[in-house]
């Protein structure tokens, strides 16, 4: 049996860090060698997993924070394994999680990286299934359906749009892949994973299991609840990050800056909550001139132009519907 290496990088989640190993110990696919890496955490995650290390369940090991690339970083040059799964440490996995992405790894040599559906909890024991996978057919052409799951390497815009929806969590890769794609950016806090995923499938195809196989807690530590403003600028940021690099490619440009808008439109909405007019009103006007074609701008812009009142009574209108 090829043994798996999954790589759970923690920062200050004692509370939590518990579940997500005992989901691994959970699994039907038995070789595993898990590695905790603890990216400078101040509370007592060493002392909650001090029983897994004293057992050599758990190989932990603690740096300065750096932050998640950098700590994904440090668990695959540790890796024993020829496969690599991550699990963030808030997270959990369902129990046949890694044996069913294993199947579909191995079921051909072209494949570097396997992600699956997922479960997604806005609130404690509160999980909804996602809609995962009519949002992949919609997007990309270029699917091949096996007896594992599915197969699809496409056009940049394709695998763009696809791998922007990936749970980090429900990841698993071969090992060589960093060989060819690098490791995980260290200099940027979001989209360091959607970087990693994009770089692979320049070299690999990639691979789809279409059920839920992790449970991704995203009540507790989402950033978008916590920080949005932080998190829309540095979305922003990450555009522009892309644009740069593929800045001799016309049509990837042009259609990064139509995604551009997204973010933007994101912040407006931020900016009109908190009563800063002037911020609302630049940022909107970014997201058109980015994307005339987004309705998103329009559809706000009209909305918040109707009375207080008159909004309650559309929104309970649209919530009867």
């Amino acid at each position: 049996m090829n043994e798996v290496s999954v790589v759970i990088p923690t920062f200050n989640c004692a509370k939590y860090i518990t579940e997500a190993i005992e989901s691994l110990l959970k699994q039907t696919y038995k070789k595993l060698d898990i590695i905790v890496v603890d990216d400078g955490s101040m509370d007592d995650t060493k002392t909650i997993l001090h029983p897994y290390i004293e057992k050599g369940i758990v190989n932990y090991i603690y740096q300065d924070n750096q932050g998640p690339g950098a700590a994904r970083n440090t668990g695959i040059k540790c890796a024993k394994g020829d496969y690599i799964a991550f699990l963030d440490a808030d997270d959990t996995l369902t129990e046949d999680s890694i044996e069913r992405r294993m199947n579909l790894i191995l079921s051909s040599s072209k494949v570097g990286l396997v992600f699956s559906d997922y479960f997604y909890e806005t609130e404690e024991f509160k999980s909804v299934e996602s809609d995962f996978i009519n949002k992949i057919q919609k997007l990309t052409k270029f699917i091949h359906e096996t007896y594992n799951g599915l197969l699809f390497k496409g056009s940049f815009q394709d695998v763009f749009s696809v791998l922007f929806l990936v749970h980090t969590g429900t990841v698993l890769v071969r090992k060589e892949v960093f060989e060819k794609a690098g490791f995980f950016r260290s200099d940027i806090s979001i989209g360091e994973d959607r970087d990693m995923w994009l770089r692979i499938a320049e070299h690999y195809e990639i691979g789809f299991v279409n059920e839920p196989l992790a449970y991704y807690k995203r009540f507790r530590s989402y950033l978008t609840v916590k920080d949005p403003l932080g998190y829309g600028l540095q979305r922003i940021s990450y555009f522009n990050n892309l644009i740069n690099k593929y800045q001799q490619e016309k049509s990837i440009r042009k259609f990064l800056y139509k995604r551009l808008a997204i973010p933007y439109f994101d912040l407006a909405v931020y900016f009109h909550q908190e009563n800063r007019r002037i911020k609302f009103i630049e940022n909107i006007l970014k997201s058109i001139y980015y994307n005339h074609w987004e309705v998103r701008p329009y559809r706000f812009i009209t909305f918040s132009l109707i009375p207080n009142k008159m909004r309650k009574i559309i929104k309970k209108w649209t919530f009867r519907k």
